[in-house]
């Protein structure tokens, strides 16, 4: 393909004949002697009045956008390409496709000359299973980028997914088709324009250029890259009347970027709840473990002190000595019933006392243990009876 390279300042020289016809006389200097010829031409995809084509030269792809050729004899069409890449060769941005020039391409007419991205479109990549935190990081990139666009003094005026792309490994957008994009020096297709499903409504009935007519496209693309309930809030004011919704890009990038971190702070605060809950229910756990054990503690150190009664009332007397030298059973059986009750009289005075300090069950286990203390006691008692009977005592 023969090929013809205009400069920048040679496009805003260009009068309508010149540009139909592409002297050669705008031929680059640099280039002379190169051979400039595009191989391995492939139209990618093709809208209503232009067609996108890939084409290697210098052992890389490159991106050409030309006119289909019902559209190229139109002289508002031939403008709108003038326009668009005068426009394109000032923006230098990492989001937004690098224009490298306007070239006059053998079997394509003439063709803006751009870097080959190695993608798809957004509306192509969204039918693809997506996770959020690339569809945010996406959504942030091309905002960004249209922040740049206001910045320079322009407007886009034809947001739609199929003119944002998205790099083949799903890292990057590029920003493409600026065809419609107008400034306040552009005096070309002052009319309505852009895609009837994401034209803001106020484009439709007048032409003038306003920031906020993309913030109404951004609008209806958030919609579909963040569909999360707490973003659909932030894509419906974009979607408001012209003075309700975001005034400009900044103000969207905040919004959202809030809304991100508010759903951040959530599940961290529901952490540090759930830890303080979790900690706080330890702490009783443990206080419910201590005042369990310390009451045992009470329970059990009762019982000892209770036994150590009885034994002591059992020992207050010469039993076994007086045992030893009695030869009358019944004399026997009076010390028995005496050291019994002596016994006895002790658990009972000894349970009466500590009764109010403590609780039924407490009380039912304490008198168990002692009243078996008693009946340990009390069989002793019947063992040496039977043991002095044996021995023939009367």
């Amino acid at each position: 393909m023969k090929v013809v390279l205009l400069s920048i300042q040679s496009i805003k020289n260009m009068n309508m004949q010149q540009y139909d016809s592409a002297e050669s006389g705008y031929l680059v200097d640099a280039f002379e002697g190169m051979n400039l010829t595009f191989t391995e031409v492939e139209v990618l995809w093709k809208t209503k009045c232009h067609q996108l084509a890939r084409a290697k030269r210098y052992g890389r792809w490159w991106m050409l956008k030309s006119l289909k050729p019902e559209f190229a004899g139109q002289a508002i069409y031939r403008q709108m390409v003038r326009k668009e890449v005068e426009l394109l060769m000032h923006l230098q941005h990492p989001y937004i496709v690098q224009t490298v020039g306007l070239e006059l391409v053998e079997g394509l007419g003439m063709c803006i000359v751009m870097e080959y991205v190695d993608g798809m479109r957004l509306s192509e990549w969204l039918k693809l299973p997506q996770n959020r935190e690339n569809r945010y990081k996406l959504t942030i990139q091309l905002l960004e980028a249209m922040e740049y666009v206001h910045t320079s003094g322009m407007v886009h005026r034809d947001l739609k997914p199929e003119n944002i792309l998205v790099t083949r490994n799903g890292e990057n957008v590029k920003l493409i088709d600026f065809g419609l994009a107008d400034n306040d020096h552009m005096a070309i297709l002052k009319q309505p324009a852009g895609t009837a499903e994401y034209i803001a409504p106020e484009q439709a009935v007048h032409a003038i250029p306003d920031a906020r007519n993309d913030i109404y496209s951004l609008g209806k693309i958030i919609r579909l890259l963040l569909p999360e309930r707490s973003f659909k809030s932030i894509a419906c004011r974009c979607l408001k009347p012209i003075d309700s919704r975001y005034q400009n890009v900044p103000q969207l990038i905040r919004a959202i970027q809030s809304r991100k971190s508010s759903k951040q702070r959530i599940p961290i605060a529901f952490s540090i709840a759930l830890i303080v809950v979790l900690t706080a229910g330890l702490a009783v756990q443990t206080w419910k473990l201590q005042k369990r054990d310390s009451e045992r503690m009470r329970v059990q150190t009762a019982i000892e002190v209770g036994i150590e009664k009885v034994d002591w009332a059992f020992q207050q007397t010469d039993v076994d000595e007086r045992l030893d030298t009695c030869t009358n059973f019944l004399y026997i059986s009076d010390i028995y019933n005496a050291h019994w009750m002596d016994g006895s009289n002790a658990a009972n005075a000894y349970l009466d006392s500590i009764r109010p300090h403590f609780s039924l069950v407490e009380m039912s286990e304490i008198t168990t243990a002692i009243h078996i203390r008693v009946g340990e006691r009390q069989k002793a008692w019947v063992d040496k009876m039977k043991e002095l009977t044996s021995k023939g005592i009367e």
